[in-house]
């Protein structure tokens, strides 16, 4: 059981602002910082270089989720374009079927699908990789 000291009140609870406990941890850190810089005795000068040292790994860690984040945005949306592509593509090969253009069709099919099939598997292997066990965004299939 840990216990603070009287001079430090608990961290206060940001219910409406719509931050993480993260974000809200900061700031509350940033705002216990601003007023320790007035304070000049040894007790305070101790706590402030802890707090300025928190606040720095905290948007160390806040940078380093955000940079996943969008690793895996952008992985996402790559996977969803190569599906529309091989929808697309899905639909040239009917298409060419249906005009008896089996030369065009089978280019498709055994071509330019094939390519994109195996980029698909390498962008949900990619994926995968950069999601871990704890994934950030969900890639939902929708119609």
């Amino acid at each position: 059981m840990t216990m603070r000291s009287p001079a430090y009140p608990p961290a206060p609870v940001f219910p409406f602002t719509g931050k993480g406990d993260e974000e809200g941890k900061g700031d509350q850190l940033q705002i216990e910082a601003q007023a320790l810089h007035k304070e000049k005795d040894e007790e305070s000068r101790a706590r402030l270089a802890r707090i300025e040292r928190e606040v720095a790994d905290l948007q160390e860690k806040r940078g380093a989720l955000s940079a996943r984040w969008q690793q895996e945005k952008e992985a996402i949306q790559a996977l969803r374009r190569t599906k529309e592509q091989i929808e697309q593509t899905r639909t040239q090969i009917e298409d060419a079927e249906r005009r008896a253009d089996l030369e065009r069709a089978a280019k498709l099919r055994y071509g330019d699908l094939r390519d994109l099939e195996a980029r698909l598997a390498e962008q949900e292997r990619r994926l995968r990789e950069l999601q871990g066990d704890r994934p950030m965004l969900k890639e939902e299939v929708s119609e």
